[in-house]
């Protein structure tokens, strides 16, 4: 009987060592009034970025002419969205202006203009990637992608 309860006493001992050693670090969850902390509420303070569309179509268009179509980006997380960057890809894609490099949590939004200007014959598609990080103390949080798919064709 004596080698059962020791096992016991020094599980329990290890578990009540590793409560002291990862409570203290925010990972437990929620404290003793049921609130969440750390890693958990942190979680749901993260941002969501949203596009009015996952997909601009610029139809059919002239060579050597351009066409401009706006896209909404709406922050629908409950966290701050910053690092906010868009790669475009090379011609014949291009924005208007500079995209937002930061909106904030409730539903903030901005309009990014992209432009298609083909000096060539074909059909263009491509991916235009929007990578944003939600708020993490003093250094950037989570790296998040949004994708918009792109397309046009020039004759």
């Amino acid at each position: 009987m004596k080698p059962i309860a020791g096992l016991v006493r020094s599980t329990l001992g290890a578990i009540g060592l590793v409560t002291l050693l990862v409570a203290p670090l925010g990972c437990a969850g929620a404290d003793e009034d049921g609130e969440l902390v750390g890693e958990a509420a942190q979680a749901l303070e993260e941002p969501l970025l949203v596009a009015s569309s996952s997909t601009l179509d610029f139809g059919t268009i002239a060579h050597g002419s351009d066409v401009t179509l706006g896209v909404t980006l709406t922050n629908t997380g409950a966290g701050d969205a910053g690092f906010v960057t868009l790669a475009v890809p090379p011609d014949p894609y291009r924005t208007a202006h500079n995209p937002p490099t930061y909106l904030g949590a409730g539903n903030a939004t901005s309009v990014t203009e992209i432009t298609f200007a083909p000096s060539a014959i074909g059909t263009f598609a491509r991916d235009i990637d929007v990578t944003y990080r939600g708020p993490s103390g003093l250094t950037p949080g989570v790296l998040h992608t949004l994708t918009i798919h792109v397309t046009g064709t020039a004759d």
